[in-house]
């Protein structure tokens, strides 16, 4: 059986949602004021304007946005009690990262 230390996974996909982030800011600087801490804090930490600043970027075209539902849905996966009915999720969420990564 193999074990998954949330906290290493997790910061595993932050980081390179965070290099995307940071290209990104250095191509447009306009639009991602604000956005580092709106990206990877937990939503339940938000203020109301971090809220908004995701929804922003979330529905843009920037990969920011789009790099960020991955680690979105991986951080629900890893917060999962039951490992036998979840058993699966990682290995979809394997193949999803995989083949977005092969259409850019």
């Amino acid at each position: 059986m193999l074990a998954f230390d949330y906290f290493h996974v997790v910061q595993l996909a932050t980081r390179a949602l965070d290099e995307v982030r940071r290209r990104e800011r250095r191509e447009f600087p306009q639009q991602l004021p604000g956005a580092r801490w709106a990206l990877l804090k937990p939503q339940s930490q938000f203020t109301a304007e971090q809220q908004q600043i995701r929804q922003r970027v979330c529905s843009g075209q920037l990969q920011t946005g789009k790099a960020f539902s991955p680690l979105d849905a991986l951080r629900t996966i890893m917060a999962q009690a039951d490992v036998r009915t979840t058993e699966a999720d990682p290995k979809g969420w394997c193949s999803w990262v995989a083949r977005s990564a092969s259409q850019r």
